[in-house]
């Protein structure tokens, strides 16, 4: 019998996507540039709502991931899942746009390595870090380990956010892009599993509307006094509204349950789909053409008509993305693909541990 799933988390999978979308459509889709005030004062508010898309995902990770192990296997499936959407989308792309650059073929073929997908780079790089961070985590007391999020706050959130041009400890995406962050907000998923928030959920509904007030407002007031990078420092994942806000609705996820066995087996069908939204939507050469098709039918007649069709826009992408990925899911299991990459790898592992084990004696 396979392990129960958890209907609050394949919720906050599938909605942390949608946001993904959201965020990805304002930004690439012209929303956010418009000339048209209301129109980029919506494509604002979108985004403070949705910026926390990326950081639910990372604490679903967490949250799941914390009492397991990871096998060499699942970094493999991933991997190959990733080569599947970016190499045919790249080469597509680029014969129907003539453009059958050496690079951009590469880039294709070497999407990991090239970090055309900088989540799922780091993703991968999480993995590795995982069996580590697992041992640490579960052999701390509930203080110790809420003691330890509260450093990271200060450090990775707080600090950065108070001086956003003098961040502690930050190289390279100073923004939560990369692996420092994704590794904080697992420990963050992590513990919230381990030691859940007590609070009401009023309270935590309150303090989640606050967060994305504030992020809202303090993004309209930089953007008309011009600092901040225009406000964009708002809306970095890192920032301390971002992270908050992320906890807060993370923990409301966690909260829901359904009794009803056919919508709980909808739900979660769906969200074993979600990563392939973001590797469709996102491969280089296709992420900006999607979100501009969109945005190109929204852009006619009201705003009423505008913002219904851009959600449902949103929507459609997001369903065909993931009906595309269960033909690649059935096409994988009629090849036996997973099975036999699984296989081989486990395989490799078990000898690499017996060789381990000769050596030692």
């Amino acid at each position: 019998m396979g392990v129960k799933r958890i209907i609050g988390i394949d919720i906050c999978k599938i909605i942390g996507m949608l946001m993904i979308c959201t965020l990805h459509f304002v930004g690439k889709g012209g929303v956010l540039q418009s000339n048209d005030t209301v129109i980029s004062t919506v494509g604002y508010l979108a985004k403070s709502i949705s910026i926390v898309g990326v950081n639910l995902y990372i604490l679903a990770t967490g949250y799941l991931m914390c009492k397991h192990n990871v096998k060499l296997s699942r970094i493999v499936n991933v991997w190959t899942e990733t080569l599947f959407y970016s190499v045919p989308i790249g080469l597509f792309v680029s014969i129907y746009r003539g453009d059958l650059g050496l690079s951009g073929i590469i880039k294709s073929f070497l999407p990991v390595t090239s970090i055309e997908y900088w989540y799922i780079t780091s993703y991968i790089l999480l993995l590795l870090f995982i069996p580590a961070l697992n041992q640490m985590i579960n052999a701390l007391n509930r203080g110790q380990a809420y003691g330890i999020l509260l450093a990271i706050t200060i450090v990775f959130s707080l600090w950065k956010s108070i001086f956003p041009n003098n961040g502690l400890l930050e190289t390279g995406y100073q923004q939560g892009y990369g692996i420092v962050w994704m590794i904080c907000i697992y420990l963050f998923g992590a513990v919230l599993r381990l030691y859940p928030i007590q609070a009401k959920t009023w309270m935590i509904s309150a303090f989640y509307f606050l967060c994305v007030s504030c992020t809202f407002v303090g993004n309209f007031i930089c953007r008309i006094q011009g600092f901040l990078d225009d406000g964009n420092k708002m809306f970095d994942y890192n920032h301390i509204f971002i992270l908050c806000a992320s906890l807060a609705l993370f923990t409301l996820f966690l909260r829901i349950d359904i009794e009803n066995n056919m919508i709980r087996k909808i739900v979660s069908f769906i969200a074993t789909h979600t990563l392939a939204v973001y590797l469709i939507t996102e491969q280089f050469k296709f992420k900006t053409v999607v979100w501009e098709v969109v945005a190109d039918l929204a852009n006619t007649g009201s705003y009423i008509t505008g913002v219904l069709v851009s959600s449902f826009g949103i929507i459609i992408v997001f369903a065909v993305c993931v009906l595309i990925d269960v033909v690649r899911g059935r096409l994988f299991d009629a090849a036996l693909l997973n099975q036999k990459i699984t296989k081989f790898i486990d395989g490799i592992t078990n000898k690499v541990k017996i060789a381990w084990k000769k050596q030692r004696q």
